[in-house]
């Protein structure tokens, strides 16, 4: 075991441990925070040092990007798990599965350092937390996802467009943000509120700026908190958005062809309500 001093700006702070004997635990300290990575997985130390280093540069950028009045933990636990389950930020804990080149690291640190309804729960639905942790993980992580937009464009063409109002809801988003996962369509669904959620917060970013989104995040009636902060109601700002992303790049057919076997059947499914018809 060793320890490791290295001084990058901040004092980075790197050290393995023995306990339990077959996970290697790693502390990284950035200004406010301790990163306690445990690395389950096995992963070499090459593979933990390119998880310590998003993680402080998603840290930064998050933190130096948005003002939220939260109180976030002083210390995170990383677990680096073996896997592909859906990885999760609760609390003070991060729990990531796939490998460094898919980890939805600044996703999952998002939701940590900015809260999520009362104490992470439901409160406040779900569409602003989401929503941002989708914007940041399109911004500064490394997944090349296909970007939210055009992505939506692509889905517009199938009707698969949830109603904002619906996405808006505290009490009926529940079954498309965390819907059954192991029902036939549960991750599809899902995806496509992840996607939606985080086109239209990055719209309502990119065209009023991040002060107006920080004045609704995580706010209970967010529509009503919309029409005060924006003074417009959703229904308009749904408007804009949708015309918006009209005209954002199509996917190249390589793309679109990936989109319609991951999606598979489900596209061209006419008997879920909460689709739009546009």
């Amino acid at each position: 075991m060793s320890k490791r001093l290295i001084l990058l700006g901040f004092i980075l702070l790197f050290i393995s441990s023995c306990s339990p004997p077959e996970i290697d635990t790693y502390e990284e300290k950035a200004p406010q925070v301790v990163f306690k990575i445990e690395n389950e997985a096995g992963l070499p130390d090459s593979d933990v040092k390119t998880v310590e280093t998003r993680l402080q540069n998603a840290y930064k950028k998050i933190t130096s990007s948005i003002k939220i009045d939260y109180k976030y933990p002083s210390e995170i636990h990383v677990i680096l798990k073996e896997g592909n389950l859906v990885s999760s930020g609760f609390k003070n804990t991060i729990k990531l599965y796939g490998n460094t080149d898919t980890y939805p690291i600044v996703h999952e640190l998002s939701h940590i350092l900015l809260g999520y309804g009362g104490n992470f729960d439901s409160s406040s639905g779900f569409l602003t937390q989401e929503g941002i942790a989708e914007y940041f993980e399109q911004k500064y992580g490394t997944n090349n996802a296909i970007p939210h937009h055009s992505h939506m464009r692509f889905l517009k063409q199938y009707n698969k467009i949830y109603p904002l109002s619906l996405l808006a809801s505290t009490e009926n988003s529940t079954e498309l943000f965390r819907p059954n996962m192991s029902s036939e369509d549960g991750y599809k669904i899902q995806h496509i509120a992840y996607v939606q959620a985080g086109s239209f917060i990055s719209y309502l970013i990119e065209t009023y700026g991040m002060e107006k989104f920080e004045s609704i995040y995580n706010e209970q009636n967010l529509a009503d908190t919309i029409e005060t902060i924006y003074g417009k109601s959703l229904l308009k700002l749904e408007d804009e958005w949708l015309m918006f992303f009209e005209n954002q790049m199509t996917l190249p057919e390589q793309t679109q062809h990936y989109l319609q076997q991951m999606y598979g059947s489900f596209l061209d499914k006419d008997d879920l309500i909460f689709f739009q018809n546009n």
